[in-house]
């Protein structure tokens, strides 16, 4: 489409728009490639004046986005959770990334730098900063590759401030920076093969050099799934006794909750949260009232048979609500019995009285 705006056909700009508005539900700041790319398109035709290119393009593009957002919104309207699904996918996501502050922000940013540091990623960026320095200084780049490594450019700083707008380090959210990563890293390795040509024997240790840079996260990933496979950490081993303890003293009617632990026990124990707060969202809560109202409401009028929580939060001599351990603990001592089986473990389990 960048190359040969005018040879994109009807059907090549309606696959685009479905995948972008795909994209948009799945994780919305993976947006953030659709939205530089389209401002880029959209200078592009208005300064070369190519309008009805440009008129083309939108309307055929939204028209594959219309096409995922229709379906989706008749998904809603049949199973009556339209309104449920626009909270929790917008509404709250905003909230949730609102909440942070820059402290956070920068300490999560600090986070992935590092994690990106220790799997060679700065080497090749340094490579490719070389690139773009080399190809300047000699005056070999032409005006549609300076526009094109502008865009990778902006993506990389719009889609960089999305992995840390919520002040959380979790790993998923950096996956989203791995396509402008993979692009970096390509002409980094471009870089090496290059300057090396010449001579076959550096070549060779080149390729071998790439080759152990690349593999190493996979070696380290796949080393610490294996050792986990066959010593399992206590806490591990609590949870599944745990799980395998709600599933043979209870039914499937009967619901649990999992506050500030492992999530997967629904999975492993086959039972349902007894709400739709089955995990907490990272909240401070005493900020977000309606919210904290309508879990308490949710424990009080349909409480679970088994509560499992971490040790830590219910011996905490220091609690709040700012993620509602303080009524958590006081509902539980409230309501339920400890599992015996299950005391001085990292996770405990408690039963309806």
């Amino acid at each position: 489409m960048w190359l040969e705006p005018a040879k994109s056909s009807i059907l090549r700009l309606i696959v685009v728009g479905v995948f972008g508005g795909l994209t948009f539900f799945l994780r919305v700041n993976m947006v953030s490639v659709w939205l530089v790319f389209s401002l880029a398109f959209i200078i592009r035709a208005i300064y070369s004046k190519k309008y009805r290119l440009l008129i083309r393009q939108i309307v055929f593009v939204l028209t594959g986005v219309l096409i995922v957002f229709i379906a989706i919104l008749v998904y809603g309207l049949m199973t009556n959770s339209l309104t449920e699904m626009i909270d929790q996918t917008f509404v709250l996501n905003f909230k949730y990334a609102s909440v942070s502050t820059n402290a956070e922000k920068i300490r999560t940013l600090m986070a992935f730098s590092s994690i990106i540091i220790t799997y060679g990623g700065h080497l090749f960026i340094g490579l490719y900063i070389y690139y773009l320095i080399a190809k300047t200084k000699s005056n070999q780049m032409n005006r549609l590759e300076i526009t094109l490594h502008f865009i990778f450019g902006s993506y990389f700083l719009v889609n960089a401030y999305t992995v840390v707008l919520s002040g959380r380090d979790y790993l998923h959210y950096l996956m989203t920076q791995w396509p402008i990563l993979v692009i970096y890293t390509s002409y980094g390795i471009a870089v090496v093969i290059k300057s090396l040509n010449a001579n076959r024997t550096a070549l060779i240790a080149a390729y071998i050099l790439l080759l152990m840079i690349v593999s190493q996260p996979f070696y380290i990933g796949w080393k610490e799934k294996i050792s986990y496979m066959y010593k399992p950490n206590q806490y591990a081993q609590s949870v599944e006794q745990m799980a395998n303890f709600v599933n043979e003293n209870s039914n499937d009617q009967d619901t649990i909750y999992v506050h500030n632990i492992d999530a997967n026990l629904y999975n492993v124990s086959g039972r349902y949260s007894n709400s739709r707060y089955f995990v907490l969202p990272s909240l401070n809560y005493e900020q977000f009232t309606e919210i904290a109202e309508d879990f308490k409401k949710s424990m009080e009028n349909n409480s679970p048979k088994f509560i499992l929580i971490n040790a830590d939060v219910y011996e905490s001599k220091q609690l709040n609500d700012t993620r509602l351990n303080h009524f958590m603990v006081s509902f539980i001592d409230d309501h339920y019995k400890m599992v015996p089986e299950f005391e001085n473990r990292s996770a405990l389990l408690f039963e309806l009285q």
